[in-house]
């Protein structure tokens, strides 16, 4: 499941889900779970350490 995970993420990133679908895909809750925990342990670019 995370791979299918992974897999609907890099679509979205890429272009090749609009929206719409990703809108869908997060209303999921699994999904959208993962996704905050996944994004939560990513540092953004540029953020400095008191972030």
């Amino acid at each position: 499941m995370t791979d299918d995970y992974r897999l609907i993420l890099a679509c979205y990133l890429s272009g090749q889900i609009d929206d719409a679908t990703w809108q869908q895909h997060l209303a999921e809750p699994l999904f959208a779970l993962w996704l905050e925990h996944t994004t939560a342990k990513t540092p953004r670019v540029g953020a400095t350490r008191d972030e």
